[in-house]
């Protein structure tokens, strides 16, 4: 037995030796097209636990609670799920929900905390996976992803020295200092009601953090009429040039009147450099229809005066104004970065993978769409040219 052990030991420290010799290979074919991704998390074992009924995602991947009594943001499955929502298209098999509670409680505001580097000062000071801890996986999902496949020991066994070193090689950026000043903040959201009618406004909330000390927004989900909750609008708390809060609709009519216990992916883009908020864009996933607006003399907290780096996001829940818990966000797939030229990712999730192999092939043989690459129309060299782009985006 111990000799079994001895074998299986030097056959796993040649396999190891091996990757870590071929690593150089595998960053020219793969680094070129990996990871400035700052964040990216579709809230997926093994980094998350979830049951149909939620397990509770504070401990879970660096999430806490940042006001005490806040009620917990939840981790759900799909299959099953008490709230009701149905799979998100580009969903895999959990997400993350969170519900405003009774009103009696002493904070009846559902939170869910993570923090992440931003900016400048960003990069592998924030992740666990540029560094061997001796548990199972990283911090980073897409980054964990990466080097898992690379070595399945990362995930199964343990996080070592040799782990953090693929992940050096693989996750680019996440590993060496992110830098640069324009972010675009991305996730997938779905708005529902699980109370007493009539509801409040404000559903609840993605922010960055921490408000309203850094640079930071609200992307606010609120009813387009609480007493039906049965529509919803995706609104801002922005700032103007002279850093006056502004909640505001965004200018555009596709931002409004959107259906509950329905999926949409929502993004924010911009720039620390100027602290203006440059782009705002609200895909239907089912449609694939997407809305963009460009708005004028939006800015973070601080307005053109800035403001200190944000340094994290929040899940927020509202509540109900009649006292019953009922005001419910759902959220997947949560993509914090810097913009890239990557043509591949078709689903716009900051990594090329089964997805977009996915909407190749529903794009198989159209001229002039997302997937055709060579410009011929879709075909054997676009899903070559994908396949040679697999991965994390650069």
């Amino acid at each position: 037995m111990i000799g079994q052990r001895m074998r299986g030991q030097a056959s796993r420290n040649s396999k190891r030796s091996y990757i870590s010799s071929i690593t150089s290979i595998v960053a020219m074919l793969v680094v070129g097209q990996v990871a400035s991704a700052q964040y990216i998390s579709d809230f997926e074992a093994p980094l998350y636990t979830a049951t149909a009924n939620g397990d509770i995602i504070t401990g879970q991947d660096g999430f806490y609670i940042p006001v005490v009594d806040s009620q917990h943001g939840l981790v759900y499955t799909y299959v099953g799920n008490a709230l009701s929502l149905p799979q998100n298209p580009r969903g895999g098999l959990q997400f993350a929900g969170v519900t405003g509670g009774d009103t009696a409680l002493p904070v009846p505001f559902a939170r869910a905390q993570r923090d992440i580097p931003y900016g400048d000062d960003g990069g592998g000071g924030g992740s666990n996976c540029c560094e061997g801890h001796g548990g199972l996986g990283c911090d980073d999902q897409a980054c964990q992803d990466a080097v898992c496949g690379a070595d399945a020991f990362c995930c199964e066994t343990e996080w070592d020295d040799i782990c953090a070193g693929l992940a050096i090689d693989l996750c680019g950026k996440l590993c060496a200092g992110a830098g640069g000043g324009i972010w675009t903040v991305t996730f997938d959201i779905a708005a529902t009601f699980i109370g007493q009618l009539p509801s409040s406004q404000n559903i609840g909330s993605f922010s960055t953090q921490v408000f309203p000390t850094a640079a930071t927004f609200i992307a606010l989900a609120r009813w387009t009429d609480p007493v039906t909750a049965a529509n919803w609008n995706a609104d801002y708390v922005w700032y103007d040039s002279a850093g006056t809060q502004l909640l505001e609709q965004v200018n555009d009519p596709g931002f409004q009147n959107l259906q509950t216990e329905h999926w949409y992916r929502w993004s924010t883009t911009f720039d620390l450099d100027t602290n203006q908020i440059t782009e705002v864009a609200l895909t239907d996933i089912t449609t694939n229809t997407t809305v963009t607006n460009n708005p004028v003399g939006r800015y973070l907290v601080g307005g053109s005066g800035g403001a200190p780096e944000p340094t994290g996001f929040r899940l927020f829940g509202g509540t109900n104004a009649v006292g019953a818990a009922g005001n419910t966000l759902a959220f997947d797939n949560i993509n914090i970065a810097t913009p890239v030229d990557c043509p591949w990712d078709l689903d716009g999730s900051g990594a090329v993978g089964t997805n977009d192999l996915l909407l190749l092939f529903a794009f198989w043989g159209q001229v002039g769409v997302p997937a055709d690459f060579d410009g011929g129309g879709v075909g054997t060299s676009d899903l070559l040219i994908l396949f040679a782009n697999w991965g994390l985006c650069p």
